[in-house]
């Protein structure tokens, strides 16, 4: 279907993702990015073991909350769209949330992340909590 000046009409596909690693002992400030290779792994996450991925047709993704005083802490990952058409072109969206702890929870310092692996073919995918 064809609109204003030859635009296509866009529209929302949903992505099929994994999660891959989840934990407390995450980067150390909020981060919400692609992880393209063992390079970037290595610069958020050190010598922790990198999940395994075709880089061929997937990507992994990090989302980290920064340092939480708090344990109890976590990331969701509620779902990943792919917007084609329109204005845009090709558009990404990964939709997550910050769950928080639900009561007395221990103090303690922790860096919340969840990372997953997606078929993302947009090099910068919109983060909406």
């Amino acid at each position: 279907m064809r609109t204003l000046k030859g635009m296509s009409v866009p529209r929302t596909y949903p992505v099929d993702f994994k999660v891959a690693l989840t934990g407390n002992d995450g980067p150390k400030g909020p981060v919400k990015q692609e992880i393209p290779n063992a390079k970037a792994w290595k610069a958020l996450f050190g010598v922790a073991p990198m999940p395994r991925f075709d880089p061929r047709y997937e990507t992994l993704v990090v989302i980290a909350l920064g340092l939480r005083r708090t344990g109890g802490f976590k990331v969701e990952v509620t779902g990943v769209t792919r917007q084609v058409g329109g204005v845009v072109g090709l558009l990404d969206t990964v939709r997550w949330r910050e769950v928080k702890p639900a009561g007395g929870a221990i103090e303690i310092l922790t860096h919340p992340f969840c990372v997953f692996v997606c078929a993302i073919a947009n090099s910068h995918p919109v983060f909406v909590p």
